[in-house]
């Protein structure tokens, strides 16, 4: 018979995929093929952690901040269409 474990909260250590320092988003600065990165965290959103911790960041992300995460947020968030007002509401929803 198989070991049932009840109120474990699902928790995924992203490394790298991930980062939380200044606002949740998609780190793509150490990655090696960024290609892979939309697979990467459409394969980790599927898994619905309830925390994510990341490599780069003091501060965990919920599992509902990773569900809005998308590949290219760190892109959206450094063009001229986002201005400041945007980035803070992108970091409120995030949070």
């Amino acid at each position: 018979m198989p070991l049932q474990v009840h109120n474990i909260p699902r928790i995924a250590f992203v490394g790298d995929l991930v980062s939380t320092s200044g606002w949740p988003r998609v780190q793509c600065s150490f990655a090696d093929d960024w290609s892979l990165i939309p697979d990467s965290l459409a394969r980790l959103q599927a898994l619905r952690p309830e925390w994510v911790y990341a490599g780069h960041g003091r501060c965990p992300l919920s599992g509902e901040a990773l569900q809005r995460l998308t590949p290219k947020f760190w892109t959206q968030m450094n063009t001229d269409e986002t201005d400041s007002h945007g980035l803070e509401e992108q970091v409120e929803k995030s949070v």
